[in-house]
Order: structure tokens, then sequence, then C-alpha cells
């Protein structure tokens, strides 16, 4: 029901602001705040802004959720707060589509939190977008615009057993019963990189697809708890009937 009233409100936004896109994505993202804000325990809030770790401060995070009842901002500034890395349970990034160069650049940021050891990191994305494509945006481009540099070799990979902290833990395309997730892929090879996953449910005689919000909210929650060092709430937890896996790919070997 709080994924169905999350969906209902975006696309109210989608509707009347389509026509100037970077409304939608400042309003996506005020949405998405006051949301989690609503129905995250108390003991967490959810702001925007910066994270500062050992006098590094990151770049600008769309939503920040901390735990307030053990930190309080190291300074606020209107709508924008400073939040210690030591409070942080999740970033999360949110777009309204995501391309190659606007990919790269999330990378980077993400890089950055990961270095401070923050390790919850997702991509909210309003658009469609296929996990083949996502996919594509791991690698470094030559050449024409759609060629990318393919993994032929260990010499040529891009990615280390290092790096998981500073990739993506999710990402989630809401226009998509998906969701893109960190996991170990087992092909040729044994191999982590990211599995899009997919859960369905009976409904009578059919089966129905649990919503993309539904599984990011479940993993927010999860989050917030594993932070906190209790189990998730049994109202929380997820019941599924099938999980099915969509796409997924390597990005180094295990």
């Amino acid at each position: 029901l709080k994924a169905n009233e999350l969906t209902l409100l975006l696309e109210e936004g989608f509707v009347f602001l389509s026509k100037h896109k970077p409304s939608v994505g400042f309003w996506g993202e005020s949405i998405v705040r006051n949301f989690l804000r609503e129905n995250l325990p108390s003991k967490y809030n959810v702001a925007s802004g910066f994270v500062e770790h050992k006098g590094q401060i990151s770049n600008q995070c769309d939503i920040i959720i901390y735990d307030r009842s053990s930190y309080a901002p190291l300074a606020k500034y209107g709508d924008i707060e400073i939040i210690s890395s030591e409070s942080v349970t999740t970033i999360i990034e949110v777009k309204n589509s995501v391309k190659y160069e606007t990919f790269q650049k999330t990378l980077e940021d993400f890089k950055i939190l990961g270095q401070m050891g923050i390790q919850n990191k997702y991509m909210f994305v309003f658009s469609s977008i296929q996990p083949q494509t996502l996919e594509s945006y791991f690698y470094d481009r030559v050449g024409s615009k759609d060629e990318i540099k393919l993994i032929v070799s260990d010499v040529d990979l891009k990615y280390d057993n290092g790096d998981f902290q500073y990739l993506p833990t999710a990402i989630v395309s809401i226009r998509s019963n998906y969701i893109l997730c960190q996991d170990l892929v087992v092909n040729n090879r044994d191999m982590f990189g990211y599995t899009a996953y997919r859960y369905t449910y009976p409904v009578g005689d059919k089966v129905d697809t649990i919503s993309s919000i539904q599984l990011f909210l479940g993993m927010i929650l999860e989050d917030c708890s594993i932070h906190n060092d209790i189990k998730i709430d049994d109202a929380h937890e997820l019941a599924f009937e099938a999980l099915q896996i969509i796409h997924e790919f390597g990005l180094w070997d295990y």
C-alpha cells in the first residue's frame, strides 16, 4: 500500500510537470524525501546536503538517511544539511533519466562516499531503462558513442574486489518492475557483478509482479535495521512467491 501511495504521488507529478523536466526532478526528490520521512522509524531523518568525513566534504547528495537519535547535523543552511558520515545509513541519488555521462558522474560521487565508509548507495530513476543498457554504462566507451570497451581478459578488467563499496548497492527504475542489485554472478566462472531481479506473487488465479518501488522501500528498511543492529520488523519483510532473474553480468572475478 505504501509503495502504491508513492507511485501515485510520482505519477501525479509526471502529469502536471512533464513539460519542464527540471521541475519533475526537483519535485520527485522532494516527494521521495517526504515519503521516507513519514514512513521510516522515527530515529532516522531524511535530508538533502553533504556528508562530512575527517574534514572532507562529499558532493551534494539528493537524499541522505541518517540516525538523528545519536547524531545532530554538523551544520544546517535552510534545507541543506551537513551530516557526519558516522550517522549515515543510506544515500539515494534521484535521476529523471540516466545517460552514460550522468551515470559516470554518479559513480564518481559514489566512490567518494565509499571512501568515507558509506556502503548503502542507491540510484532511483524515474524513467524506464533496460538492465542491458545499465550494464554498458559500467564500461569505458571508446570510438563512437555506441561503442564500449569490452572485458576480454583479466588485464582489461576495470573493477576489482575493492570496488564493491564504491559502486551502487542497487539501481531502481520505477517504470520497470525490476531492481538491479550487487550480486555474485555464476556463468563460466564466479564473478561479482549485478543481477536484475523481478519478484512475483499470486493474486487469486493470476500472478502479479511486486513493483520496483516496493523492492526499493524494503531494502531501505533493511538498511536501517542493519545499521541499528536489529532484526527487521516482520511487517516489513518482503513476501513473494517466485523470483525471476531477468539479466545478470559480472564485473570482476570473485
